[in-house]
């Protein structure tokens, strides 16, 4: 019979564990396993390795890379920069001329 694969967020829900005891049991920094959960970071062969291991092999490398495809996908979630036109500087002689006419 063939395993199911997960999600890391569908594995800690399912087994009732925190993204930090995985990373705890997978020697991974507890900020990246919340990033590579959430798709805004990828991860190398090393680590896909240790968190499948933690996970004892529901979570593979390929569904770490539909996570962060899917992000990619959506595209980020940051606020766009606008432009603005820049406002015209006053010079210290132009403001002490107006300090001086009120």
């Amino acid at each position: 019979m063939r395993r199911m694969t997960l999600t890391l967020k569908e594995y800690s829900q399912r087994f009732n564990r925190s993204l930090s005891a995985i990373a705890k049991a997978g020697d991974i920094d507890r900020g990246d396993i919340y990033r590579i959960a959430s798709g805004k970071r990828g991860c190398g062969p090393e680590t896909a390795a240790k968190i499948s291991k933690a996970t004892d092999g529901y979570v593979t490398a390929n569904d770490l890379q539909k996570v962060r495809l899917g992000w990619l996908a959506r595209g980020s979630r940051r606020r766009k920069r606008v432009a603005r036109p820049a406002k015209p500087r006053k010079s210290k002689a132009d403001a002490r001329r107006e300090a001086v006419n009120v």
